[in-house]
């Protein structure tokens, strides 16, 4: 079942995320326990986990063919963190990276996925 207004090329996008790294999304562990998933196609939503307790993060978010775009917060007491890009749709491709200024580190890459059309 897909949730109500979410476009079946979307769904189908998520169910791959979903199922694993060679479903789709190529994630990376660069530290010990960090990860960077994607949550969310359009706009892009992303979730952090396994940083250290209230690290600050940087994440930066590159489209294919566009200019990079950031946000910076901070990890939560359990490490973990979420980010929304309004801007950013992953239909297109997209590679994600987060850098704790302690050490964390995680990234992934997107391929294209294709997205319903009008």
């Amino acid at each position: 079942m897909r949730p109500r207004g979410l476009p079946v090329a979307a769904a189908a996008a998520l169910a791959l995320l979903a199922a694993g790294p060679s479903a789709g999304a190529q994630p990376e562990r660069h530290s010990a326990g960090a990860t960077l998933t994607p949550r969310g196609l359009s706009p892009l939503a992303l979730k952090g986990s396994g940083f250290k307790r209230r690290e600050r993060v940087k994440v930066t978010v590159t489209p294919t063919g566009r200019d990079g775009e950031t946000l910076r917060m901070r990890a939560k007491r359990n490490g973990a963190f979420t980010a929304t890009f309004p801007g950013v749709m992953a239909c297109d491709g997209v590679e994600a990276l987060a850098v704790g200024r302690r050490g964390s580190r995680a990234s992934f890459q997107l391929s294209s996925v294709g997205c319903a059309g009008p």
